[in-house]
């Protein structure tokens, strides 16, 4: 009886089981045209799944415009710590394309701009409002790429400590309430 239960509650609807496939189906095509887009081939980003996970993509970001202060603080880095790039992880929901993937900075410690507190980015695109499902990940990666170079993110050298995954849900939940109450502005910073 405890398999019966246990294999019950597991179970999808057929509503369910279809969303996934359609998932699954979309996030295969996806990192098949990422894979062999002149984003990667040219260096701007890498792309590998998060323990074989199709759902979780590590991402590491290399090419920002080479005016940013992120491109200058990523030029220091290399040369004190051989670190060349920004890891970002992108979580797609069960719901995908419908709702938006999860998109946060993983390490280097990045903060100010559209980067919230633990990692999470502040971009309407990224929000159930701002999503739709037409959009293509390696827009939206470079995108991010852009978002965090526009507002002027910085790479700290000292990290006050560890970026979760809970505060930098935390902070989007925040963001998305805030945005959806007051709109959408250029300036990061009066977000505080």
């Amino acid at each position: 009886s405890t398999s019966t239960s246990t294999s019950a509650s597991t179970s999808r609807t057929p509503t369910e089981a279809r969303a996934k496939k359609l998932q699954s189906k979309r996030l295969q095509k996806e990192l098949k045209a990422i894979m062999s887009s002149t984003s990667v081939q040219d260096g701007v980003f890498t792309i590998e799944l998060n323990k074989g996970n199709i759902c979780e993509w590590d991402v590491k970001l290399y090419d920002f415009d080479s005016d940013s202060k992120i491109a200058e603080d990523l030029l220091q880095l290399e040369k004190t710590t051989g670190i060349d790039n920004v890891w970002i992880r992108v979580s797609i929901p069960e719901n995908y394309p419908f709702s938006p993937p999860f998109v946060r900075v993983l390490a280097p410690y990045v903060q100010g701009g559209y980067v919230m507190s633990g990692g999470a980015i502040c971009m309407e695109l990224l929000t159930p409002d701002g999503w739709s499902q037409a959009y293509r990940m390696e827009a939206v990666l470079q995108q991010v790429m852009s978002t965090i170079a526009k507002g002027e993110s910085r790479i700290l050298k000292t990290i006050p400590r560890k970026l979760s995954p809970q505060e930098a849900q935390r902070a989007y939940d925040f963001l998305v309430k805030q945005h959806k109450t007051y709109g959408w502005r250029e300036d990061p910073k009066h977000m505080g």
